[in-house]
């Protein structure tokens, strides 16, 4: 069929559309719109005033709704068309009440009580931001008094990990030592651990001629490994929690070869080189270790068997033997130039460049330049007591490019991302093919981050939008939500239990509500530059590494909402205020029940809360208005012409709110 010229032909059966699903609230709508999509907003409005259906058509033309849910975008369109044309009522033309201007909707965007809860900057915070989030009674955070005044020895913080049975960091920032700062003591100086490795991979003042490049914790053995550029993988075993001392226990180096490996060959096949039909050149290569003994320089990898310019012949004489021994020569000097190109070609294949930890298979993870992903069992190479050539357990190939993240949602199920633009699920049981291919990110992906309360997965790369999608303990599940809020492309995210966070290259970072997908609350992070965003749940922080390393505290709601482990003497404050809201919940008389007219919301009141319910599932509701402890709701009445809702209370407070949002616009004590 061919489309409709405009909006106004389009065929809308209300009774079949509204079947399926309710008209998205306008918040949603807002949460859409960027500088790029205001920009052509505007030009779609020009210098004239827009009815209804022109308002929608302007902004359903910038093409940031979801195709699948084009009615319900329209259906959010038209709720924010009619609040404009309620709150500017007096700034209309004469005579066209039902028509919307530019500035009108510019007005309303800066005048909107709701707006000012999603800002945030570098000058807000403190006693003022504090005194707001207690107002609201949401998550908020700002910057903590804890300052981190010590040396890093790196030009920046390459990586960083929270490793929650130390409470401490351990950052990597490209030197040669892994450093533990533990957030809850003064950052003064560090611990460090630095691989002990022969003089061979030092210079002659003593100088490391290797930096570590990624390091991971194993929680159960207590290990910590570290990859160095030299493609060794050294691992220190926790003896003190208290002194943080660690004992280096194995150091392995990564090697690779044509077609298998001597000795123990690639999951414990031998491959005979003399009988292969396929030449060195078509043969694929493997990746194996090797365990370096540090007493020698052998397990640095194979040497050349072959010198150049030595003859191998057996005899002759006269000119005859002078040009078999000058044909040998020559091909003895070709054999050992194709031997170093094969060595350095075996170098490059061998390289990995980060490293993780998968704790349901307890086997280290690689993963190098060419998206291949290894998996290493390193506690069979310390309970061997055989030397010789140990493969990956398992060797993934799904992506292309660099594999830039590697993070486990439960006992089977693990994601990757990668510079191919790609999520791959994996399945522990079956790791021959990845289970799902998530194709629909528009550049490479850097980050993610899994919020187990809710089944999603949040995937951020080099582009504004966050990517939202639900996969739970059983199977892929779809996409979630599209998510625009940011201005610059994005670096990376972090989880919380019910919150995460992302940052993007302005150094902007955005608290998002796992439950609801909203904006929580924006911070500008500009004079920090931080590179890595990191949620320290157990202590109830959030870390910012850059240069340094930056931290950020919260009020109670955010304690809770990140899952900071409370105190004892916080449990039982907790426990005494359910009981008591339960109790009141119980008892409290019903006090008002209605339908916004124009809107289709529903609220109701009882003498403890205020609650909105959804108009898809009215079931499902929240909370925006609970009374004080030790007051209770009296009166309360609706002004649908104004969006607001009136309540009073017991000991003669009244409150103005807003009707989907609870926004407190007045209160009169």
């Amino acid at each position: 069929a061919t489309p409709p010229d405009n909006i106004n032909s389009a065929v809308y059966d209300t009774a079949m559309h509204l079947r399926r699903r309710m008209p998205n609230e306008m918040e949603e709508v807002l949460a859409t719109v960027d500088q790029v999509t205001l920009d052509t907003i505007q030009s779609g409005f020009g210098p004239s005033a827009l009815d209804m259906f022109q308002f929608a058509e302007a902004i359903v033309r910038a093409g940031t709704y979801n195709p699948d849910c084009v009615l319900t975008f329209v259906g959010g369109v038209v709720d924010l068309f009619l609040e404009v044309a309620q709150s500017q009522a007096d700034r209309t033309d004469e005579g066209r009440s039902s028509t919307v201007r530019w500035g009108q909707l510019m007005n309303h965007l800066l005048e909107c009580p709701e707006m000012e809860m999603f800002e945030g900057s570098e000058g807000n915070v403190g006693i003022t931001m504090k005194a707001l989030a207690h107002l609201r009674d949401l998550p908020q955070f700002w910057k903590s008094t804890y300052v981190d005044c010590a040396k890093h020895m790196g030009t920046c913080i390459d990586r960083v990990l929270w490793i929650p049975y130390l409470d401490a960091l351990a950052t990597v920032e490209g030197t040669e030592c892994v450093y533990f700062w533990p957030p809850a003591a003064g950052l003064d100086a560090p611990r460090a651990v630095t691989p002990q490795l022969t003089p061979d991979y030092y210079d002659d003042t003593g100088q490391a001629l290797f930096t570590v490049l990624a390091a991971a914790w194993d929680a159960e053995s207590q290990e910590i490994c570290a990859l160095l550029t030299n493609r060794m993988m050294v691992v220190w075993r926790l003896r003190s929690r208290e002194k943080g001392q660690f004992q280096q226990k194995r150091v392995v180096r990564v090697h690779a070869s044509r077609g298998g490996t001597t000795g123990r060959g690639v999951r414990g096949k031998t491959l005979n080189r003399s009988t292969s039909t396929m030449s060195d050149k078509e043969q694929p290569w493997s990746v194996f270790l090797r365990v370096v003994d540090l007493k020698d320089s052998e397990g640095k990898g194979p040497v050349s068997s072959v010198s150049p310019g030595v003859s191998n012949s057996g005899g002759g004489a006269g000119a005859t033997g002078d040009e078999e021994a000058q044909d040998t020569g020559g091909e003895d000097l070709a054999s050992h130039r194709r031997e170093v190109i094969e060595e350095k070609l075996a170098a490059q294949q061998a390289t990995q460049l980060d490293l993780w930890y998968n704790a349901s298979l307890r086997l280290w993870v690689t993963a190098d330049r060419r998206g291949r992903v290894c998996m290493w069992d390193l506690r069979r190479i310390e309970a061997s007591t055989m030397d010789g050539n140990y493969p990956c357990k398992y060797e993934l190939e799904g992506h292309t490019r660099r594999v830039t993240s590697y993070l486990e949602h439960s006992r089977q199920k693990f994601t990757t991302c990668s510079l191919d633009r790609t999520v791959l699920l994996w399945d522990n049981r079956n790791l021959s093919a990845p289970e799902m291919r998530i194709e629909e990110h528009t550049a490479s992906v850097l980050s993610q981050a899994y919020l187990p309360l809710y089944s999603s997965l949040v995937s951020v790369g080099c582009e504004t939008r966050v990517y939202v999608w639900s996969i739970d303990s059983t199977a892929y599940r779809g996409v979630r939500a599209k998510l625009t809020g940011h201005q610059a492309n994005l670096l990376g995210v972090a989880a919380g239990e019910r919150l995460f966070f992302t940052l993007d290259e302005a150094s902007m970072v955005i608290m998002w509500d796992g439950a609801t997908l909203a904006s929580l609350q924006t911070y500008n992070c500009s004079t920090m530059n931080p590179r890595h965003v990191l949620s320290l749940s157990t202590i109830g922080r959030v870390c910012l590494a850059g240069r340094r390393l930056n931290f950020y505290e919260g009020n109670e709601q955010f304690n809770k909402a990140i899952g900071m482990v409370p105190t004892k003497e916080q449990l039982a404050k907790r426990k005494r205020e359910a009981e008591d809201k339960g109790f009141m919940k119980e008892r409290a008389r019903p006090r008002w029940c209605g339908i916004n007219a124009s809107r289709g919301s529903m609220l109701s009141v009882t003498e403890q809360e205020v609650r909105l319910h959804a108009r898809g599932c009215p079931a499902q509701s929240r909370v925006i208005f609970q009374a004080p402890q030790g007051d209770s709701i009296s009166a309360f009445s609706s002004l649908d012409s104004l969006a607001i809702t009136v309540l009073g209370t017991t000991k003669g407070a009244v409150h103005f709110l807003k009707y989907r949002s609870g926004f407190e616009l007045k209160v009169f004590p």
